[in-house]
């Protein structure tokens, strides 16, 4: 704001005057650029000085004019002494707002991205758009996916309107929480913010995803052997040979082996009769992880001992004889002279006769 005196070479009223004087003249008064905050006689009782506060609309220039009375002394608007003299002038006085400097706003190019992408600015100046500018802004983030160290400074060509503003985000394979950035304009020298564009914000969406474990069984396996199954998973953004499988723990942890592309075997053949399980119950529990390099997940697996039927059953249903075959020093057939004497059976029936085989 600023102050202008207006002095009368005559006083303009007498005082006796039933109307308010000082707004008399203010209403006289024309402003362009502004307008009127305040007004005061310079001395009291006296009608020939006053002082104006003046509020500019903006940083330009601020013109005031006192019209040339035309009419009667009684018009409205008219400004007379109490003699009748009209003003004969048309006072006017022009005063320059400060250096015209450009005013700077932002907007994001897009609200959102994908991790990996680029969130643009685009910074535009008004007015004065002679030479070159550089001005302060600040990038920040409620996140994590900003990558390296955003620019704390953009510069406008000369004579150029706009400028644009680029940050880098991390593409990486962690699932994790959208990230939000937000660019302002900071103050500066040499320009001025658009308050109601002051500062923009893109959204960062995560693109990955977790694998997910699909053979949770129950599995089982038979006594004897080593084999139970291939673990598999899926995974949005990672073909399933470039998961990696291990056992991280369980009761039984020891009992396993799992290769790295899944294979889950008992590092020992098992006995379904002796089980040797944490809880001696033939049921082998196992924690395993899989993982695509970023998002480990893992799954508890029971593998359950199943039983293999050992029992001997007889040739041909019967009971036959045990022969002893030797062969021949001289190359003759075997014999079978030494063979063991085949006992009666209680049914009183001799076991058959073992039979000799030709070379």
């Amino acid at each position: 704001m600023f102050n202008v005196r207006l002095a009368f070479t005559e006083e303009v009223f007498n005082g006796n005057e039933s109307f308010d004087k000082n707004q008399a003249i203010q209403d006289a008064l024309q402003v362009s650029g502004g307008t009127v905050s305040g007004r005061r006689r310079v001395e009291r009782g006296s009608f020939d000085r006053w002082i104006f506060r003046i509020r500019p609309s903006g940083n330009g220039a601020v013109t005031l004019t006192l019209p040339e009375t035309t009419g009667a002394c009684s018009a409205t608007g008219a400004i007379c002494t109490p003699g009748g003299t009209a003003l004969s002038n048309a006072p006017t006085v022009t005063v320059p707002g400060p250096a015209s400097v450009p005013e700077i706003s932002i907007a994001a190019g897009s609200s959102t991205k994908s991790e990996g992408g680029s969130p643009s600015f685009t910074l535009t100046r008004t007015g004065s758009l002679t030479g070159a500018l550089t001005m302060n802004v600040d990038v920040s983030e409620n996140g994590a996916m900003l990558k390296g160290t955003p620019a704390d400074t953009v510069t406008f060509g000369a004579s150029s309107a706009t400028a644009d503003l680029s940050v880098a985000t991390k593409d990486d394979e962690v699932v994790e929480s959208a990230s939000v950035i937000t660019a302002s304009i900071s103050a500066g020298s040499g320009y001025s913010i658009d308050s109601s564009a002051a500062q923009d914000t893109v959204t960062v969406a995560d693109d990955d995803a977790a694998p997910v474990i699909t053979s949770t069984g129950p599995f089982a396996a038979a006594e004897n052997g080593t084999a139970i199954a291939t673990l598999t998973a899926t995974d949005q953004d990672t073909a399933a040979s470039g998961l990696s499988w291990s056992v991280t723990g369980g009761a039984d942890q020891d009992k396993f082996t799992l290769s790295s592309a899944g294979v889950l075997a008992f590092a020992a053949a098992k006995d379904f009769e002796a089980p040797d399980d944490a809880d001696g119950d033939g049921d082998y529990e196992v924690t395993v992880r899989v993982t695509d390099g970023a998002n480990p997940v893992e799954a508890t697996l029971t593998v359950s001992l199943t039983n293999v039927d050992e029992t001997v059953t007889p040739f041909g249903g019967g009971v036959h004889s045990i022969a002893y075959i030797a062969q021949a020093s001289s190359g003759q057939p075997p014999s079978l002279r030494n063979a063991p004497r085949v006992p009666e059976l209680p049914s009183g029936r001799g076991l058959a006769a073992p039979r000799t085989m030709q070379q």
